[in-house]
């Protein structure tokens, strides 16, 4: 049976559309595109302006208006543990029809899964994943959904200290607040899929080498959370360093109480299987 080399694109896309600088080519079969690589938050921005530094008490700012632009979230990095990459199989069939492929580590087929074992660190701005992700090949078919498992880095992964120890996902950028550069952070543990389909697929033959791109939406990540508004009523507040640390916030009736559930969410929901062409 014919084999098929991957290569990998994961895309960071500001709107749902692909970027297309060509990608930056890092030498071990991932090929990975970033444009602008922003998020943005719906809460007006004069409301923000209006608040100062840390935000004033909520019934003394003025109404938002609708009119004004978003506040604008600029990533910079942007790192995931990934445990494993799951090819679901083509429609109606399973691994016992692949029994003569000839599969190899770090590549196995289970069930209805042709899996890439990890775990693997992957950097979606800069590209590169730890260890190295070279090519590997996959059985040629109709594939409509790629998922990627992730779990906390064990303690002491990548290495002691590092801020993805213990969480899944670790993001950082800066945004202006109240007319002043401000940087942001967070960090979060669950262990889940993210899941990257397209109803059409993708075609992977045995004749070409083919690139697989994982678009992800990171304009949605932040789209719908109040982020603007609890600086302003200052159930988010800034550290020391002048960082917005985005966690859950203390106060029961506070709209951001959950909003580490509402963003892994957005992030579970951002994936589109998309083939580059």
């Amino acid at each position: 049976m014919k084999r098929r080399a991957i290569a990998w694109l994961l895309l960071l896309s500001p709107f749902a559309t692909s970027c297309g600088d060509g990608g930056i080519k890092t030498g071990n079969g991932l090929d990975v595109t970033v444009e602008a690589v922003s998020t943005y938050e719906a809460a007006p921005a004069a409301a923000a302006k209006a608040a100062g530094v840390r935000g004033e008490a909520a019934p003394s700012l003025p109404a938002p208006d609708a009119h004004e632009p978003p506040t604008v979230f600029n990533f910079e990095g942007i790192r995931v543990h990934v445990l494993q990459i799951e090819f679901q199989l083509p429609s109606g069939t399973n691994c016992g029809d692949y029994a003569d492929y000839p599969f190899a580590p770090p590549v196995s087929c289970i069930g209805t899964q042709v899996q890439v074992e990890g775990p693997l660190v992957a950097d979606l701005v800069t590209g590169e994943t730890v260890p190295a992700l070279s090519e590997f090949n996959i059985p040629s078919g109709t594939y409509r959904r790629v998922d990627l498992r992730i779990k906390p880095a064990d303690e002491g992964t990548p290495e002691p200290g590092d801020p993805l120890e213990g969480n899944s996902i670790h993001a950082a950028g800066n945004f202006e607040f109240a007319l002043e550069p401000k940087t942001f952070e967070f960090a979060l543990a669950f262990v889940d899929n993210i899941k990257f389909e397209d109803d059409d697929g993708i075609q992977i033959t045995a004749d070409e080498f083919e690139h697989v791109l994982l678009d992800m939406d990171v304009a949605q990540w932040f789209s719908s959370l109040p982020i603007t508004q609890c600086i302003i009523d200052e159930e988010l507040v800034f550290d020391e360093n002048d960082r917005l640390v985005i966690e859950d916030a203390s106060e029961p009736s506070s709209p951001c109480k959950n909003i580490e559930n509402e963003l892994k969410q957005a992030i579970k929901d951002s994936g589109k299987l998309n083939e580059q062409p």
